[in-house]
């Protein structure tokens, strides 16, 4: 139960950053004229790079008990991204008949979180 409350608390934590700084993107993009979903972009590569960062320090360094580690993957990170949100706007474009953009923003979005993702464990690597 009380592993249950952790992760809970921390998917809360995860999913009011993910509205700060989905806001935040939304509102440059605004400024710059775009009409993509930058701020889900932002913060799933965002948190491909954290996730990438945090499992593999905890494998390579194995500090942090369970309940923490879950915490913050599952819990934090996991309301942080959003794949659900991901899915909408590729349909809310599809459906709009924005195909160029819509495969763009798929393409973008894999390549880039896959990278990050990438980049957070190297990094990780690097500090250990």
């Amino acid at each position: 139960m009380k592993q249950a409350l952790l992760i809970a608390f921390a998917g809360a934590a995860g999913s009011l950053a993910r509205y700060g700084a989905g806001s935040f993107a939304m509102r440059l993009a605004a400024r710059a004229g775009l009409s993509w979903p930058l701020g889900t972009f932002a913060v799933n590569v965002l948190g491909s790079f954290l996730i990438g960062l945090v499992t593999t320090l905890f494998a390579l360094r194995g500090q942090l008990d369970a309940p923490l580690r879950l915490a913050l993957t599952v819990g934090f990170l996991g309301g942080f991204t959003t794949y659900s949100s991901f899915a909408f706007e590729t349909v809310g474009l599809l459906e709009s008949r924005r195909w160029l953009a819509a495969g763009c923003y798929v393409l973008l979005t894999l390549l880039t979180a896959g990278l990050a993702c990438a980049a957070g464990m190297l990094l990780a690597r690097w500090l250990r």
